[in-house]
């Protein structure tokens, strides 16, 4: 999602996540302990399709172009799942946020990235001016189990009852 700024939402970080690689458990980079971004210029990438990743895979593609390369995406697939599935078959390697860890999948490896590179962010958003009082509960909520940090977000106005 783009800077609140620059949009007409407000916004507030719920959680963020390191990247890590999703390889098949054979692939040549299995054993490298640190594993750079540039480290993946010539492999072949599936990833989660845009319909499902709006900011994501922008915000992919944009590091892996500051990173000096632009990414070769084979595919974009509709499910995380599929695209894992996909990695363990070793038709190629994925990017996902730390979370994703959880799909445990057969024949996949998930490695960190190494270097400095930004944690990718969840944020709830909404439109601004929007003063629903189970979207301002919500929000609260969202800020109450979010990093510290979070203290100064703005949230929706609150109805009265």
């Amino acid at each position: 999602i783009p800077n609140s700024k620059d949009t007409e939402l407000d916004m507030v970080l719920a959680a963020e996540d390191s990247l890590m690689v999703a390889i098949p458990d054979t692939h040549r980079l299995v054993s490298n302990t640190k594993l750079r971004l540039a480290d993946l210029r010539n492999e072949p990438f599936y990833l989660t399709s845009r319909v499902n990743a709006p900011a994501f895979n922008p915000w992919l593609i944009s590091l892996c172009q500051k990173a000096g390369f632009e990414p070769q995406i084979v595919s974009e697939i509709d499910r995380s799942a599929t695209v894992l599935n996909y990695v363990a078959a070793g038709f190629g390697l994925s990017i996902f946020p730390s979370r994703i860890t959880a799909l445990a999948t057969p024949g996949v490896i998930f490695l960190p990235l190494s270097g400095r590179l930004p944690l990718y962010q969840y944020k709830l958003a909404w439109a601004r001016g929007n003063s629903c009082q189970r979207l301002a509960d919500f929000a609260k909520l969202v800020v109450a189990h979010s990093p510290s940090f979070q203290a100064k977000a703005h949230l929706p106005k609150q109805t009265s009852l």
